[in-house]
């Protein structure tokens, strides 16, 4: 899927695969955000699209995303003043999710 980039360990992903990581990305975003509007959220209702997002993206691209998207959901929280103390203690902590790091069980 990656190609080396001239034997330093880094990975380039080509046009394609990296639109298909984006696309995979994006579906499990939806997923988990059609999950919060229902009160549903569980995210191993997603499973598929979280799989789908870890064959597609890079490990350190998943970590990006998800840290950017935690970080965007709580902005969000900030700005809409719904955000309580217990909610900036957390995101002063913030690790990524188990599920997310490690994959669909």
């Amino acid at each position: 899927m990656a190609k080396s980039d001239s034997g330093v360990g880094r990975k380039l992903l080509l046009k394609s695969e990296r639109e298909k990581c984006w696309h995979a990305r994006d579906a499990y975003w939806a997923c988990l955000e059609s999950g919060r509007e229902s009160g549903t959220g569980k995210a191993n209702r997603c499973s598929k699209e979280l799989a789908e997002f870890h064959n597609a993206c890079p490990r350190q691209w998943i970590d990006h995303f998800v840290r950017k998207r935690e970080y965007d959901l709580f902005k969000e929280k900030i700005e809409k003043g719904e955000a309580s103390d217990k909610d900036i203690k957390s995101h002063m902590t913030f690790s990524i999710p188990k599920e997310a790091r490690s994959g669909p069980a």
